[in-house]
C-alpha cells in the first residue's frame, strides 16, 4: 500500500506561514482540494513538498519569512512517521513525491511562447518514471562528458594548429619526432639573429672597414739560386790567391793587373811574349787566365751584389711590412668577430723575426 502524507502538522517562519500548526482534523484523505486566494501560501506548500522530495533545503530558505530571526522549520506525518526540517535540513527526504505546479510546467513543459528541447527532455523524464530519470541523468551527464571533450579537442586542435608551420597539416604535424638537439639548434639560430641585428646596426661602419690582408713573408731574391747553381769552365780556386801573389812578389802595386791581363793577350803558340819560352801547362798562366777571364769577373760582382739583395729581401726592414699587416689584420678580426666566427692560422711573428735573422747570418 502506497504511503500517503497525512498532514502538516507544523510550519513556521516560512513566507505566509509564521507559525502555523494543526488543529483539529487536517488529516489528508485521498483526494484534497486546498484553496484560498493569491498570496496565501498555496505555492509555498508546493515549495515545501518539492523540498522534501529533492532534498534541496533551499527552496525553503529562500522563502524564509522577512522580520524574524527564528528559524525555518517544518514537520509533516508521511505514512504515522514524522519528517522535519530544521537548520540542518530534512530529517529523512522521500522521493517518491511528485509536484505538478507552475515550477513543473515552467521547467519542463512550457516556457514563453515555445517548447523548446530541454522541455521535451525534462517531459521525458516524468513519463519514464524515477528509474528513467536516474539513466537520463546518466545520459545527460555522460552527453556533457562528450560535449566537454570535445569542446576541449576543438579548443588544443585550433591552439596546436597556430603553431603549425605554414603549409604543414595538424595530422603531419602531430607525426613531428621531438629534436634531441633542439636546445642547441635554438641557440644557434638566435646567435644569427643577433648577429645580423648587429650587422644592421653597424651598416655603416662595416662598410668602411677593409678585409684581411695576405701576409706575404720576405723571400730570397728571384736570382739567389741561379747565381748560386752558375759554374764556369778553366777556374781555378786558388786563382785569385796566387795573382795576388805573383803581384806582391815583383812590387807591381796597383799596376799589377793591368799589365798581367795585357800581356796575356799578346801570348801567341804557347810562347811567352816577354822571354819566347813555352808556357802550356804552367799553373801560373792557368791562373792568369782564371783571374782575368770577363765570365768570372762578372760572376764575381753578381756574388757581390747577392749579398746586399739578400739583405734587403730577408733582413731585419723586410720584416716591417708583415709585422704592420699582421697588427692590422689582428685589429680587423676582432670586429669581424662581432658578426661571423673568424678562424685564424696561428702565426708568431717573433718566431719568424728570429728564424729570419738566424737565416740571415
Amino acid at each position: 500500500m502506497p504511503v500517503m502524507i497525512e498532514k502538516f502538522i507544523s510550519i513556521k517562519n516560512i513566507g505566509r506561514f509564521r507559525d502555523c500548526s494543526a488543529r483539529g482534523d487536517v488529516t489528508f484523505r485521498k483526494l484534497n482540494l486546498l484553496f484560498a486566494e493569491n498570496g496565501r501560501g498555496k505555492t509555498t506548500l508546493c515549495a515545501i513538498l518539492r523540498s522534501l522530495q529533492s532534498g534541496q533545503p533551499e527552496l525553503i530558505l529562500e522563502r524564509k519569512t522577512l522580520g524574524t530571526g527564528d528559524p525555518a522549520s517544518v514537520e509533516i506525518r508521511l505514512g504515522g512517521n514524522n519528517l522535519t526540517f530544521g537548520s540542518n535540513g530534512w530529517s529523512t527526504p522521500y522521493q517518491d513525491i511528485a509536484v505538478f505546479d507552475s515550477v513543473f510546467v515552467h521547467d519542463n513543459v512550457y516556457a514563453g511562447d515555445y517548447v523548446d528541447h530541454d522541455h521535451k527532455k525534462n517531459l521525458y523524464r516524468v513519463i519514464v518514471g524515477a528509474q528513467g530519470v536516474e539513466l537520463a541523468e546518466k545520459i545527460d551527464d555522460l552527453d556533457d562528458k562528450i560535449h566537454s571533450a570535445n569542446t576541449d579537442i576543438r579548443t588544443k586542435k585550433e591552439a596546436v594548429s597556430r603553431t603549425a608551420p605554414n603549409g604543414v597539416t595538424l595530422e603531419a604535424y602531430l607525426k613531428w619526432k621531438p629534436d634531441e638537439n633542439i636546445e642547441n639548434k635554438i641557440q644557434e639560430k638566435n646567435k644569427e639573429i643577433t648577429n645580423l641585428q648587429r650587422t644592421l646596426e653597424k651598416t655603416t661602419e662595416i662598410q668602411s672597414k677593409g678585409l684581411l690582408s695576405k701576409i706575404a713573408l720576405p723571400d730570397f731574391p728571384s736570382d739567389f739560386l741561379t747565381i748560386l747553381n752558375k759554374q764556369l769552365e778553366d777556374i781555378t780556386t786558388d786563382a785569385e790567391t796566387r795573382v795576388r801573389q805573383q803581384i806582391a812578389a815583383h812590387n807591381m802595386g796597383a799596376h799589377g793587373e793591368t799589365w798581367l791581363s795585357q800581356g796575356l793577350g799578346f801570348i801567341t803558340n804557347g810562347k811567352c811574349p816577354f822571354c819566347g819560352q813555352r808556357i802550356t801547362g804552367i799553373d801560373l798562366i792557368a791562373a792568369y787566365r782564371s783571374h782575368f777571364n770577363v765570365a768570372y769577373k762578372n760572376l764575381k760582382q753578381e756574388v757581390a751584389k747577392l749579398t746586399q739583395k739578400v739583405i734587403d729581401s730577408i733582413g731585419e726592414s723586410s720584416l716591417n711590412p708583415v709585422q704592420q699587416t699582421f697588427s692590422s689584420n689582428l685589429t680587423l678580426v676582432e670586429f669581424w668577430k662581432q658578426f661571423t666566427e673568424v678562424d685564424l692560422p696561428s702565426f708568431d711573428f717573433e718566431d719568424a723575426r728570429t728564424k729570419y735573422s738566424t737565416l740571415l747570418n
